[in-house]
């Protein structure tokens, strides 16, 4: 299965670090993609 996105800025993993990341460059108003593994965000599982 192959998608293909338009977008800006991919921040790689929603840890502490990459969410804020990801949300500041969405403040900023970059179109902003998160890639995770997980399902749950800003934890180690």
């Amino acid at each position: 299965m192959s998608t293909e996105i338009k977008t800006q800025v991919v921040v790689l993993g929603a840890g502490p670090a990459g969410y804020s990341a990801a949300f500041r460059c969405a403040d900023l108003g970059l179109e902003t993609v998160i890639v995770e593994r997980y399902s749950t965000l800003g934890v180690f599982v």
